[in-house]
């Protein structure tokens, strides 16, 4: 869903913005600034990290579709992505030196700030939690209210709708320096645990809590609106003018790499667990529970057999 406008987008900033922006109409700038830009780029350890990534994925998305975590198609994944994870380090720091003509991702001096280091970690439990929570929401509303998967995105909507929500409101209390950004953060991350271990305690007997459900919804997704803005006002503060660029970047992606790690091991952890309690009951069949994890559609069935 994110391709189409994204690539509107693109389309859009390449024909507006000028050739050589922003020392455009000066030929003098030109090819200076194209041969050092292109000097600068990290290639390599650009190379590194979405190898890194991609293998770190792949080998937890193995163990959510295999329910095993010692198969040589899991642990061989994430040992390489954890090994590809060092070199990424070690080359940062090298373009972090102060000779370096490379331009680093990740400049080593992140690494040694407490305070950016606390920001990159808020963004990656926030980019976790909610993810996680629109992955696993409509799951539990079509195996345990039984509804379809129209109804059940439906359902999303107040988590959803009220992140944008939450972090319009956060603009508006840090506006002028009236509510300090850190305040937000911490309001943001708060209402997400309370929205969590309120929704944890659920149970089959009142699936929907006469709509508590929805307004635990409507707390997390405000929670997480609120961190976002906390990130974005934070990062000018924290670092200086030549970081401003890949550190307002980090907290974006640190937050896509919690939800891509967290989703995965959620999912092997839950399967798993399910699946043990399911053949310890004694009522179905291997073939069976491999059928349910197949599709939510196969419980009916199940159900209406016994």
């Amino acid at each position: 869903m994110n391709v189409p406008p994204g690539a509107l987008t693109a389309i859009i900033l390449f024909l507006a913005i000028p050739s050589n922006f922003p020392h455009q109409g000066r030929a003098d700038m030109h090819d200076k600034r194209t041969v050092k830009s292109t000097k600068a780029v990290d290639f390599p350890e650009v190379l590194l990290m979405l190898a890194a990534l991609a293998l770190l994925i792949t080998g937890f998305e193995q163990a959510a579709t295999l329910l095993t975590w010692t198969s040589a198609t899991v642990l061989a994944p994430i040992c390489l992505s954890v090994c590809l994870w060092g070199l990424f380090l070690f080359a940062e720091w090298r373009a972090s030196r102060p000779l370096s003509r490379t331009e680093p991702m990740f400049p080593w001096r992140f690494a040694r700030d407490r305070v950016m280091l606390g920001l990159i970690l808020m963004s990656f439990t926030t980019g976790s939690v909610m993810v996680t929570a629109i992955f696993q929401l409509p799951i539990r509303y079509q195996v345990v209210n039984r509804l379809s998967p129209l109804d059940s995105g439906v359902r999303l909507i107040p988590l959803s709708a009220c992140g944008p929500i939450g972090a319009s409101i956060g603009a508006v209390f840090a506006r002028n320096e009236r509510v300090p950004p850190l305040y937000l953060a911490f309001a943001g991350e708060l209402m997400q645990i309370i929205g969590l271990a309120i929704l944890s305690q659920g149970t089959i007997d009142n699936p929907e809590w006469h709509g508590g459900i929805y307004r635990l919804e409507v707390v997390i997704g405000l929670g997480f609106g609120l961190c976002i803005t906390a990130a974005t006002l934070l990062t000018p503060f924290i670092v200086g003018k030549k970081d401003l660029a890949v550190g307002n970047a980090t907290p974006v992606q640190f937050s896509f790499l919690g939800s891509a790690m967290l989703i995965s091991i959620v999912t092997a952890v839950g399967n798993r667990y399910i699946q043990d309690g399911l053949l310890s009951s004694g009522m179905f069949a291997p073939a069976q529970i491999a059928g349910i994890f197949q599709s939510s559609d196969t419980i009916n069935t199940l159900l209406e057999d016994h």
